[in-house]
């Protein structure tokens, strides 16, 4: 699969900036006290917030690879990696601030805080000495509490709680020596002299499970097709 550079992503980006500055004031979330922001515009702004944060997380995912691999990371890679912490920490602090009681709310809620834990939690993992851990930690922990209060209204995501919970449980129980515990579980094939490719197509027959699935056009047969027309 073909891997955008740092450049093309601080160009997107900036598209993405572009486009959220001309938002009529209407979509904007305007905290106005006692008053619980509006549903479109709230989703909005967390969809937006998202959207940054994923596109500069392939970014986190190879420099956190290369990093075990005891490669070199770029200055411009780096920036990058920061960058999508920083949106995963903003997340979590929009969430803390403008979650909703409402199931459609808390449902989308659920899922951009469960990918901004990911975030944070891959890099205290990979980077257990960086400055800022204490700080991802504090984020996991309040999004924690925040899983809590949701998973009231919301049953489901009691689940995704205790996945949270686990990684962190774990994450630090692994990097209290200060070294990282960061470990992909395979053998990444990563060649310097040909960074446009993450993998080879050819070699995904290689992955688990992919040739598990089969399928025999003959249980067709069996099927009333009469109400397909």
């Amino acid at each position: 699969l073909p891997l955008i550079s740092s450049d093309e992503i601080q160009r997107l980006d900036e598209d993405i900036r572009a486009w959220e500055e001309q938002l009529p004031s209407s979509l904007r979330v305007q905290l106005i006290p006692g008053l619980p922001p509006q549903l479109a515009c709230m989703m909005i702004s967390m969809r937006y917030m998202n959207l940054r944060l994923v596109l500069h997380r392939p970014r986190l995912l190879t420099t956190a690879l290369r990093r075990v691999r005891g490669e070199n990371v770029q200055p411009e890679d780096q920036a990058t990696v920061e960058k999508c912490r920083t949106f995963a920490s903003d997340l979590i602090c929009a969430v803390q601030n403008d979650w909703l009681f409402n199931q459609l709310a808390l449902r989308n809620i659920n899922w951009f805080l469960f990918q901004a834990c990911m975030v944070l939690l891959l890099s205290m993992s990979s980077e257990p000495d960086h400055e800022d851990h204490q700080r991802w930690e504090n984020s996991i922990e309040t999004s924690l509490c925040i899983f809590s209060k949701m998973s009231s209204f919301c049953s489901t995501i009691h689940r995704t709680r205790e996945v949270v919970s686990a990684i962190y449980e774990a994450t630090k129980s692994h990097v209290s020596d200060g070294k990282s515990n960061f470990d992909p579980g395979y053998d990444f094939s990563w060649d310097p002299e040909n960074l446009d490719i993450f993998w080879d197509p050819a070699t995904w027959g290689d992955l688990p499970g992919i040739n598990d699935f089969n399928f025999d056009v003959t249980d067709l047969g069996s099927i009333d097709q009469s109400s397909w027309t």
